[in-house]
């Protein structure tokens, strides 16, 4: 026997603002296939809203802390959680309350493929949005669909962060200036100011604004017990202990004989998820210490030295087929050419990584990159696309060529790279402090003194 789908009409839900819900969402229904779960539409729901600057903002200190404040909020003036399924910090909100035992409920859309994006544990629920018509006020229409719904629907409103300008900013602007939703629910998350003189002077403008229209400012507090930061010792970035290495680390200039032996990795900064490790795993860390999810180029070379080990990634890459990645540009080509691909939010090259040996690697079968045409790849076999890299001919795309790239197809284990094999190369010479503990290998500074590499302009 099949669960029987729960259907309701905006005219079904009662809150003492219905009457706005058509112009904020036109016609449509909620729907819910959870027939023993069915949501009571006359519960308390908190919504939480927040703007998103970057693809893994959610996984800031501040913002962790301001959700861990709302969902506490929700949990002693008994709301469920309530938000879309279709932001990008949507599984940061259903794994906080999964951890806390806090109810929440997730609204997805299936003409996006949100239905199945936030699975739902024992204290969650799911619904449906279906839309009928385009019938909305024309003055809302433009504004984003999925904060505009949770912003209709909850009887109270938490915002993690608003990011002046921004389309999350309109639709709050809409809500606190309509008379027939209730005042004093819209709750905007503010940090403490780090220094008696406080935040800077336009900071302080714009939250006053939002007051003097009606929103309730919610300081949280980082000096609080339960504070989303570290204690002062668990993030030391040096090693502790005597202080001594073993390694030699000297200046990046003496390596002007190094060129043709060696192949160059430069690492990335952290883009969510490590490469070996899963979504829920990288929420889980984001929960329990958020400081130790910074997206720094740093970070990610102390964990391949850490580890031993630079794990494959497939991101980028024809075949799908998860590689490591080398050039044989000079060392000293590399980071003075280096420039910033807006597109993709990163450098081409970042002066962190490891230079290795070019017969160590090939025999652990790296292999130079085939570059082909987008006609000539489409020829060739999967297997072969594994050392394949699309070039474009007519000035339209990258051309990959200049990066000189050699692949192995796997992680490269470095537990046996010998001493006289490998290089650490890192920007500054407090970079250097920082890993000289973790490297089995000379360390070059490019710092010539006088300029750091390392400064983003």
């Amino acid at each position: 026997m099949s669960a029987s789908i729960q259907k309701i009409s905006l005219e079904e839900i009662d809150r003492p603002w219905s009457s706005l819900l058509k112009d904020w969402l036109g016609v449509g229904f909620i729907s819910s296939a959870d027939s023993w779960n069915r949501w009571d539409s006359t519960e308390l729901l908190l919504g939480i809203v927040s703007s998103h600057d970057s693809s893994f903002a959610y996984a800031h200190c501040d913002w962790q802390r301001h959700l861990l404040a709302a969902c506490r909020f929700a949990a002693e003036q008994k709301y469920r959680v309530f938000f879309s399924a279709d932001t990008p910090y949507a599984v940061a909100i259903r794994n906080t309350c999964e951890h806390l035992d806090i109810p929440f409920l997730v609204m997805s859309y299936p003409s996006r493929d949100t239905r199945d994006r936030v699975s739902r544990g024992a204290c969650g629920k799911s619904l449906v949005w279906e839309s009928e018509r385009s019938s909305e006020s024309d003055s809302l229409r433009e504004l984003p669909f999925a904060d505009r719904l949770i912003a209709a629907l909850s009887h109270s409103l938490f915002v993690l962060h608003l990011r002046n300008g921004g389309r999350l900013e309109k639709v709050l602007q809409k809500r606190l200036s309509e008379e027939r939703f209730q005042p004093n629910q819209v709750y905007l998350s503010l940090s403490y100011p780090s220094t008696p003189v406080g935040h800077g002077k336009r900071y302080r403008q714009n939250v006053q604004q939002w007051l003097d229209r009606g929103a309730i400012g919610w300081f949280c507090d980082p000096n609080e017990a339960d504070s989303r930061e570290p204690l002062p010792l668990i993030d030391l970035p040096c090693h502790q202990g005597t202080g001594s290495t073993t390694v030699p680390v000297f200046p990046a200039r003496l390596l002007s004989t190094t060129h043709s032996t060696f192949l160059v990795h430069c690492t990335r900064a952290r883009r969510g998820p490590w490469p070996d490790q899963s979504v829920d795993q990288f929420h889980d860390e984001i929960f329990q210490s958020p400081w130790r999810c910074k997206p720094t180029v740093l970070q990610s070379l102390q964990r391949i030295l850490r580890q031993r080990k630079i794990v494959a990634t497939s991101w980028l890459k024809p075949s799908q087929r998860a590689t490591v990645s080398f050039s044989g540009v000079p060392w000293s080509q590399i980071t003075r050419s280096r420039c910033f691909e807006r597109h993709l939010a990163k450098w081409d090259w970042e002066p962190y990584g490891l230079m290795i040996d070019r017969q160590w690697l090939m025999h652990r079968n790296a292999k130079p990159v085939l570059y082909l045409t987008r006609d000539q790849i489409k020829r060739k076999l999967s297997e072969d696309l594994v050392y394949a890299q699309v070039y474009s001919e007519d000035g339209t795309g990258r051309d990959w060529r200049s990066e000189q790239e050699w692949r192995i197809a796997d992680d490269v284990r470095l537990h046996e790279l010998p001493f006289s094999k490998g290089i650490v190369f890192v920007p500054t010479w407090s970079d250097a402090k920082q890993i000289e503990h973790l490297s089995q290998w000379p360390i070059a500074v490019l710092e010539d003194g006088k300029t750091s590499l390392s400064r983003i302009p």
